[in-house]
């Protein structure tokens, strides 16, 4: 899908990392770099849902939520 996208080649290599560009200071010219992307969660999510969510009463309504999620 990625690959039919019209401006597939100015936002992501071949390996579809990725890119974007800013403006070097010390080249003064624009510089294109591939963006770093973490994929391991931060945080645990079923924690984050207990602390904000209204399911203390219904555990496997709140697991069911975090599955969905």
């Amino acid at each position: 899908m990625l690959k039919k996208c019209k401006f597939f080649e100015k936002y992501f290599d071949s390996e579809f990392n990725f890119l974007y560009s800013y403006y070097d200071k010390n080249t003064k010219t624009m510089a294109v770099s591939k963006m770093q992307v973490s994929i391991a969660p931060e945080r645990e999510l079923l924690g984050m849902l207990k602390r904000h969510c209204r399911f203390e009463e219904e555990p496997k309504t709140l697991n069911n939520f975090r599955d969905f999620l």
